[in-house]
């Protein structure tokens, strides 16, 4: 997996098809970015709430840096967050159905690779 601070894009690409793009899309970034790197999925969950009090769905944790938290994950009602500059938060928003294709794409231990 890919994501782009810079465009703020994910690409999902197979590395046992040479690499091949499988899905590529864009989302909304929390407050914080992570910085670029080779991480790895560590934690999932399947439903829970977003710090803008969203119930959100197929979250995929990957990075923690200074006390902030980096995943994906899609809002239930679709909404996509409104970022608070005061808050610092690292979730990464898709819509409902890119985020079914990150979780049913990343299991535990996926690579994912932030460039700028």
């Amino acid at each position: 997996m890919v994501y782009s601070v810079g465009s703020h894009y994910v690409w999902l690409v197979d590395p046992k098809k040479s690499p091949q793009v499988a899905a590529a899309f864009p989302v909304t970034p929390g407050s914080v970015e992570p910085a670029p790197g080779s991480y790895a999925v560590y934690s999932r969950t399947p439903t829970t709430t977003g710090t803008d009090g969203k119930q959100i769905e197929h979250v995929v944790r990957f990075a923690q840096q200074n006390g902030v938290v980096f995943g994906f994950s899609a809002a239930v009602d679709g909404a996509t967050p409104t970022t608070d500059p005061s808050a610092k938060t690292g979730g990464i928003r898709s819509g409902r159905a890119e985020g079914q294709l990150l979780w049913d794409f990343a299991p535990k231990d996926t690579k994912v690779v932030v460039i700028a």
